[in-house]
């Protein structure tokens, strides 16, 4: 714990804190721990913590906002996304069914309906009541 305050650049917040001293200290005042390591995250990439905690052997992982998640290698690797073509609203990506069949390969049969409801930016305008076929 206290490498991460020193790769925070505030070693003295961690070291001269008593309640830090011992792990029940730790443990009793988790939440003022938690705070103050939210604050300091905000002063580093993403990339530095996962490299900090990879070299401290801290288990992690990253956490991927919503636009990044097409990029993750994983979910790359995986095919997680395929494209797709909605007949009104133009192409979209659609999550792959996980199951794998070898006889009866899985496909998308019908597209997500066209809604006035749906926030412009989640799916291509359609008329207002126009379903998908």
């Amino acid at each position: 714990m206290e490498r991460i305050f020193e790769f925070c650049g505030r070693p003295d917040v961690f070291r001269d804190n008593p309640v830090f001293a011992t792990f029940q200290g730790r443990t009793k005042h988790i939440d003022q721990l938690y705070e103050l390591l939210a604050q300091f995250s905000l002063e580093r990439s993403t990339e530095e913590w996962v490299q900090l905690l990879q070299d401290l052997d801290v288990p992690h992982a990253r956490l991927n906002r919503l636009e990044d998640l097409q990029d993750d290698p994983q979910l790359k690797a995986s095919g997680l996304f395929q494209r797709q073509e909605h007949p009104h609203a133009g192409p979209y990506y659609a999550v792959r069914s996980p199951m794998k069949f070898s006889k009866t390969p899985m496909s998308i049969r019908r597209h997500p309906p066209c809604s006035a409801n749906i926030p412009q930016n989640f799916v291509p305008s359609c008329e207002p009541g126009e379903a998908a076929e």
